[in-house]
């Protein structure tokens, strides 16, 4: 199971998954929407759990289904939520606009 399960799509979103054991190793998460993919590394704390502090989605906001790797392959998600998939939900704010590094005010009447 997972703790979080929406966040900015400027990512830094802490993720703490929990499994049924893990050997050390490396681990990897990727976040996918249609055939869109960004992938993070994850880092093994303990026997049991996993962190993904979740990367940068330089797309609009989204769904996505999280699938856990590694070198040999993904991890089996044996969970409830959504039918299966884990899903994590990237949020688009003002900050994503400012990240893209994209000039020009953004203006318009105070009262919408």
């Amino acid at each position: 199971s997972k703790d979080v399960h929406f966040g900015p799509a400027k990512g830094g979103t802490r993720i703490i998954f929990q499994t049924a054991g893990v050997v050390p190793g490396s681990y990897f998460c990727t976040f996918t929407a249609g055939a869109i993919n960004v992938t993070a590394e994850a880092l093994r704390l303990n026997g049991f759990d996993l962190q993904c502090d979740t990367p940068e989605w330089p797309y609009p906001g989204s769904n996505t289904t999280v699938s856990l790797t590694t070198a040999t392959g993904e991890l089996t998600y044996l969970g409830a939520d959504e039918v299966n998939q884990v899903v994590f939900t990237y949020e688009s704010g003002w900050d994503a606009y400012a990240a893209t590094g994209q000039q020009g005010a953004v203006s318009g009447p105070a009262s919408g």
